[in-house]
């Protein structure tokens, strides 16, 4: 609850303070999303086994001090499980069992601080720090061993997020960048089936690379 509010009132206060200054820049951007460390893992105790997938958001920049920029965006990304992979590190699971998951979602609410750098009139360079929120839905997953159903239910927390990221604006109208994004969620993992239930607080470290590119307003 008190990151939430901590998120909220960050969140709140820069939108006020962006709007309140006379010159800011929208930004709509989508592109790929790609898991690293961890979070791509496959071990059974600590992975992730996430996926690449891809990402969209919405972005507002406005400039601060010179060149000094502040933000807020949002970035939601859409990552598959690898169900191969999760099956593979349980080898003592029964040959043929069938196993389908839901993919990863994250949402990233963040505020920024950068700096950007005109190149000539055609090419301006940028790179920022994120910092803000975070949250992650872990997937529902089903295993099916020969009529006997295993559900382990899909978990969201919240947690804190920061990052960085770099990239170049075209021509005033197109932007190419990328940005490192990670934060620590802790899932209350719930399995059922088989005549049990069972509940573990897990730690899912998660990090991703977002290439994408924007248009700019």
């Amino acid at each position: 609850m008190k990151i939430s509010i901590t998120i909220v009132a960050l969140m709140a206060l820069l939108m006020v303070a962006c709007y309140s200054l006379s010159f800011g820049q929208a930004r709509i951007l989508g592109g790929a999303s790609i898991p690293v460390g961890p979070f791509a893992g496959t071990d059974s105790a600590a992975g992730g086994f996430a996926r690449p997938g891809v990402s969209v958001g919405v972005e507002y920049i406005t400039k601060f001090f010179f060149d000094t920029e502040i933000g807020i965006s949002g970035v939601l990304c859409w990552q598959p499980y690898d169900v191969v992979g999760a099956v593979r590190s349980q080898p003592h699971l029964p040959p043929g069992i069938s196993v389908s998951a839901d993919p990863w979602i994250l949402f990233w609410p963040m505020i920024s601080l950068g700096y950007s750098y005109e190149l000539s009139q055609r090419f301006t360079v940028y790179g920022r720090a994120h910092a803000g929120g975070f949250y992650g839905f872990y997937p529902a997953i089903t295993s099916n061993d020969q009529g006997e159903i295993f559900t382990q239910d899909m978990s969201i927390d919240l947690a804190y997020s920061f990052g960085g990221g770099l990239g170049v604006v075209i021509n005033k109208k197109y932007d190419v960048g990328v940005r490192i994004l990670s934060a620590r969620p802790h899932y209350d993992v719930n399995v059922q089936g088989g005549g049990f239930s069972t509940d573990e607080k897990q730690l899912r470290s998660t990090t991703i690379i977002a290439i994408t590119a924007a248009y700019v307003f």
